[in-house]
C-alpha cells in the first residue's frame, strides 16, 4: 500500500468515462477516511470497472460508489441500526455539514 506521504500528495483524481474525463477535487475536511480510500484506489490501480454515481451537483459535489480490490473504508461513527463495527472514536460525530 502507498505511504502516508504518497496518499497525502493526491489532491485530484480523474475518471475516464464514455462522456469524457471527470476531474474530482478531494475534500479530506469533509470525510478523511473516504478520501484516504479513494487515494489508495487511485495509487494502487485497483479500481474495477464498477463506479456508480447517484448524486451530482456541478461545481460542488459528486457522490457515488467505487468497487476496488482493497479493504473497504471501515471508519465510521455508530448510529442506530448501523453496522456493529462502526465504533471509531476518532470519527467526527456529525461534524460540519457540507455547504455550497
Amino acid at each position: 500500500l502507498p505511504s502516508a506521504e504518497q496518499l497525502e500528495a493526491v489532491r485530484v483524481v480523474a475518471l475516464r468515462t464514455a462522456k469524457g474525463e471527470l476531474r474530482i477535487k478531494l475534500r479530506p475536511d469533509w470525510h478523511a477516511p473516504s478520501v484516504t480510500y479513494v487515494r489508495t484506489v487511485a495509487l494502487t490501480d485497483t479500481c474495477t470497472a464498477k463506479c456508480v454515481f447517484y448524486r451530482a451537483e456541478p461545481g460542488f459535489l459528486l457522490q457515488g460508489g467505487m468497487r476496488a480490490v482493497v479493504p473497504p473504508n471501515s471508519r465510521c461513527r455508530a448510529f442506530p441500526g448501523g453496522p456493529a463495527d462502526c465504533t471509531d472514536p476518532q470519527e467526527r460525530p456529525g461534524g460540519k455539514m457540507m455547504e455550497k
